[in-house]
Parts: structure tokens; C-alpha cells; sequence
């Protein structure tokens, strides 16, 4: 089904999304002050090109600091 619903994203827009991204990525990357936010854009770009089956999640809560439980 994640195939399924990537290839129908894909198709319907999530091309353009993702050539936006890599676009910005590249503008980043031409400035001093954008060089971290490059590889954060070309990551958008995967995430919004295949969304299905993947999933986002906050950098505390990889490593257990700053998680209240």
C-alpha cells in the first residue's frame, strides 16, 4: 500500500514539491549562512518526493534528553 500511495503522490504533485526543495537546497548552498540548511533541504526533498512509510521525529527524541515521560 506505501508503494502504491508514493507512486499516486509522486505522480500527483510531490515531484514539484520536491524539485522545490532541492532548488532551496541549492540557493543554501550557495550562501555561507545556508551551507547547514542544505542537507535539511535535500532531506525535505526525499520526504516530500516519497512521504509513505517514513517518519518524522524529533532529534530529542533519538537521544533521551529533554523527553518527559
Amino acid at each position: 500500500m506505501r508503494f502504491a500511495g508514493n507512486i499516486i503522490w509522486f505522480v500527483l504533485g510531490g515531484w514539484y514539491i520536491a524539485l522545490l526543495w532541492l532548488v532551496g537546497g541549492v540557493v543554501f548552498a550557495l550562501s555561507i549562512v545556508g551551507l547547514p540548511l542544505t542537507i535539511a533541504a535535500f532531506q525535505m526533498a526525499k520526504l516530500s518526493a516519497w512521504p509513505f512509510g517514513q517518519d518524522v521525529v524529533h532529534v530529542r527524541e533519538l537521544d533521551g534528553r529533554g523527553v518527559t515521560r
